[in-house]
């Protein structure tokens, strides 16, 4: 063991230097060592607070923590792509909604409402009894709202 000692106790001073440094090529060649070349001989050679430490534990246990670690790199990726997915089609079902006229946003849901006024808000539920003036100023928010959206659709489709 007192060869792995001298090689990590050199592999900290090549790895101090290059840092100072910001040798890149170093740096890299540091990793390459630790992290394949002595894995491959079934050593593990970790960084803790300035030093290194030697754990000799054979070549299938480093073989299986390095696939367990490429299943978990895996699964935060499908998580991340996942993530972006989603906020894309968020993004289109907000494109999708800009395009729709304020006059028309309502009218599709009859399953609520029964009656609309000249802008297209509605005035009556789906039974044909009036809106409450709660009711009513909410919906007239909506409607605001989508004809702000409508008309910045508008804008950008010149």
């Amino acid at each position: 063991m007192p060869y792995l000692e001298l090689l990590a106790q050199f592999r900290e001073t090549v790895r101090i230097e290059a840092l100072k440094t910001k040798n890149e090529a170093l740096l890299e060649a540091c990793d390459r060592l630790r992290n394949e070349d002595l894995a491959e001989l079934g050593v593990r050679l970790e960084d803790k607070d300035g030093c290194s430490v030697i754990k000799i534990v054979g070549k299938e246990a480093i073989r299986q923590a390095k696939e367990e670690e490429r299943m978990k790199q895996e699964e935060k990726q499908k998580l991340k792509d996942e993530q972006k997915r989603k906020l894309e089609e968020s993004r289109l079902k907000r494109e999708e909604l800009m395009k729709v006229p304020p006059e028309e946003m309502f009218k599709s849901e009859t399953d609520k409402y029964s009656q609309f006024d000249e802008q297209g808000i509605p005035t009556h539920d789906a039974e044909g009894k009036t809106l409450s003036d709660k009711q009513r100023k909410k919906l007239n928010k909506m409607w605001q709202t989508q004809n702000d959206k409508y008309h910045k659709y508008l804008q950008q489709k010149q």
